[in-house]
């Protein structure tokens, strides 16, 4: 079951990769910016399929400001 989770992020990041690059004249740093985001963002979707209880973003805001005293 995981292996058709991960074929379908990997598909929908070929999709969207394709799309950004296509047909248009944008710069050599713009499509390398694009891909690398995307190609992050279905590596961070990839772990969340094998470790689905992996603390968010906000847990880690939250730890860095507790040490101010903020809560």
């Amino acid at each position: 079951m995981k292996v058709l989770f991960i074929t379908g992020i990997l598909l929908v990041s070929v999709i969207i990769i394709y799309g950004e690059t296509r047909g248009q004249d944008n710069g050599r740093r713009e499509m390398t910016t694009a891909i690398a985001i995307t190609a992050l963002t279905a590596a961070l979707a990839i772990l969340l399929v094998f470790f689905p209880d992996m603390p968010g973003p906000t847990e880690l805001i939250a730890f860095l400001f507790s040490s101010m005293g903020m809560k």
